[in-house]
């Protein structure tokens, strides 16, 4: 038998092999990094309803949305303003994003004055089902089979979690609700498709700027900033601090690094699990009880979170 028989191996093949196989193990390990990043974000988020707690008796939620892109604003002005390039085209961008960051959240806040935390928190997940949409039409990109399965599966969870099993009674809050959910979609996407393209530094810089007027603009709308003489407490202002530097200063500008390398879906999907860290640090640190279908809601979005990352 020759030398290339079976068994062998050409030479000039062989480094090429082992090139492949690198190359792929790197690609998923970087992969994994950028996932388990993705779950930091989202722990950041979810860890952020301890401290509304505290701080929505004292403020009013269009001041809160305003202070935190404010101060998030100035923050990475000062530590990357060497990096910000406001060119046309990237400002122009970073305007489309923010706009969708802020009337997703304009959305959230006027719903919730005429619906339930409970809905709110169920039909915003319904980003999730609009997000493989924009990927398909954008990026003409075939989903992987398992996504409609983990889409469902996270779904049925957000709504076990939410409820408890109990029926949702719809109202006009929960309309606005729906396209509360629809722009998070569109933002959710227009990060990952444009930071391909763009300058990351700029679309952050240029989303919080946005934001922060649209929540001025909804305080002029609404009205009010304070809610009584007491909010001038260390416990006040810490809490309101946290919001902005852990909820808002570093995961919004994490996501925008992180996304532009992952699909917009998984990204998506994986931002499900906000209300399971959420209600798991709500259970440890504020003592709250869940019945079993909240645990078993917690079970499915881990499944379909599992699912969706799955290689």
């Amino acid at each position: 038998m020759s030398a290339r028989g079976k068994g062998s191996m050409s030479p000039d093949r062989a480094p090429i092999s082992g090139l492949k196989f690198f190359l792929t193990k790197w690609r998923r390990s970087k992969m994994r990094r950028m996932t388990g990043l993705l779950f930091v974000i989202t722990f950041l988020w979810g860890s952020t309803f301890i401290f509304s707690k505290v701080v929505l008796p004292h403020f009013s939620p269009a001041f809160i949305l305003f202070i935190r892109f404010f101060v998030s604003a100035i923050l990475f002005f000062l530590l990357f303003h060497k990096h910000i390039k406001l060119e046309k085209k990237v400002v122009r961008v970073g305007l489309f994003i923010g706009l969708a960051n802020g009337t997703a959240m304009f959305f959230q806040l006027i719903g919730l004055q005429f619906t339930t935390a409970i809905n709110s928190g169920f039909i915003t997940s319904i980003y999730i089902v609009f997000v493989p949409i924009l990927e398909y039409l954008g990026w003409k990109k075939r989903l992987k089979r398992s996504i409609p399965i983990s889409i469902l599966l996270s779904l049925g969870g957000i709504y076990l979690l939410s409820t408890g099993g109990a029926i949702l009674h719809l109202n006009r809050g929960d309309i606005l609700t729906v396209f509360c959910g629809i722009t998070f979609a569109l933002q959710i996407y227009l990060i990952s498709y444009y930071g391909r393209f763009y300058d990351t530094f700029t679309l952050v810089f240029i989303q919080f700027v946005v934001t922060f007027i649209m929540g001025l603009a909804t305080i002029l709308f609404q009205g009010g900033i304070v809610r009584g003489a007491d909010y001038l407490q260390w416990d006040v202002i810490g809490a309101l601090a946290i919001l902005t530097v852990l909820g808002t200063f570093i995961p919004f500008a994490m996501q925008f690094f992180i996304q532009k390398k992952i699909s917009p879906t998984v990204a998506g999907i994986i931002y499900l699990s906000e209300p399971v860290f959420a209600t798991i640090l709500a259970f440890l640190i504020l003592g709250e009880r869940l019945v079993t279908l909240q645990w078993g809601g917690i079970f499915l979005i881990l499944s379909g979170i599992f699912i969706s990352i799955r290689r």
